[in-house]
């Protein structure tokens, strides 16, 4: 009896908790897709491609918003002339991914 309450009390709070985990979900996949994004423009930029192609325009609007502040913490010419503010987005998104999954 008394493990009955327990059970549905346990059962309860987690049907409470389940729209959070959904949440978290959804977040570390659209992270996990947004680092895709990043390594994209990131090879994009070593290839000789126009930067009036669509794709190249899609790909540096997406990640400029959040490279530009880490270019700007850590300018490339302090790192001998190389971005690395790709390597430190990808860093800090796995980084949320695993503290969003726990």
């Amino acid at each position: 009896m008394v493990s009955d309450v327990l059970c549905g009390t346990y059962m309860g709070v987690l049907a409470q908790l389940a729209p959070i985990a959904s949440i978290g979900f959804l977040l570390s996949e659209l992270a996990y897709i947004y680092s895709f994004i990043i390594i994209a423009a990131a090879i994009v930029s070593w290839l000789p491609v126009s930067p009036f192609h669509p794709i190249v325009k899609f790909l540096r609007s997406a990640t400029e918003p959040v490279l530009r502040p880490l270019r700007r913490l850590i300018p490339p010419e302090r790192t001998g002339n190389l971005d690395i503010s790709p390597v430190i987005a990808l860093f800090l998104i796995q980084l949320a991914i695993r503290l969003l999954q726990g």
